[in-house]
C-alpha cells in the first residue's frame, strides 16, 4: 500500500535549494529526496520568488511561507463580507445555493462568483454556525441540520431559523 502524501518540510526545501544552486537536475533532486520529479518541479514553480527581478529564485524560507499561506487560505465567503451578506440574504428568501450561484454568474454588478458547493460548505461548516448562532437546542444537532420553514429548501434551515431570531 502506498505511503500517504505528506507536505514538503523546511529541510527538504533547503535540500532543494542547495541542489538547485549546484545545478543538479530535477530528476536527481527528486531521487535524493525520495519524491517524484513532478513534485519537485511543482514545488519550484509554485514557490519561486518573483517579486523583485534581481532577487528572483527559489528560497526555502520564502517557499515555506508561500506553502503555509496556501494551506491557511480562507474560503471566499469568509474573505468577502459583501458576497457573504448577499448569499445570506438570498438564503433568507429561500433561494437554493444553485440559484444563488447561477444568479451571481449573471449579475454584472458583482464580479465575484461562487459555486453552489462552496455555499453548501459554508452553510454546513463551522463559519456559518459561528456567524448565525452555533447549534440548535441542546447543542447536539448542528444548526444546518434542522428542517426549514421553506418546504422546498429543507437544507437551508439554520440560516433561515437563526437569522429570523431576534437574538442572532
Amino acid at each position: 500500500m502506498p505511503r500517504a502524501y505528506r507536505q514538503l518540510d523546511l529541510d527538504e526545501r533547503r535540500t532543494i535549494f542547495r541542489l538547485l544552486n549546484a545545478k543538479v537536475p530535477m530528476a536527481e533532486i527528486a531521487q535524493q529526496l525520495g519524491r517524484h520529479r513532478s513534485t519537485i518541479h511543482r514545488e519550484i514553480s509554485r514557490n519561486h520568488f518573483r517579486e523583485q527581478r534581481e532577487y528572483a529564485g527559489y528560497y526555502p524560507l520564502t517557499a515555506q511561507d508561500y506553502a503555509r499561506q496556501r494551506r491557511q487560505r480562507l474560503s471566499k465567503l469568509r474573505q468577502h463580507e459583501v458576497l457573504r451578506h448577499y448569499i445570506i440574504d438570498k438564503l433568507e428568501h429561500c433561494w437554493s445555493p444553485e440559484q444563488i450561484a447561477g444568479r451571481l454568474k449573471l449579475d454584472s454588478q458583482t464580479r465575484a462568483t461562487v459555486c453552489h458547493e462552496t455555499i453548501y460548505r459554508y452553510i454546513y461548516g463551522p463559519a456559518c454556525c459561528m456567524e448565525v448562532g452555533g447549534t440548535v437546542g441542546s447543542g447536539a444537532v448542528p444548526a444546518a441540520r434542522v428542517l426549514s420553514p421553506c418546504r422546498t429548501r429543507p437544507m437551508l434551515a439554520a440560516v433561515i431559523i437563526f437569522l429570523g431570531r431576534s437574538g442572532a
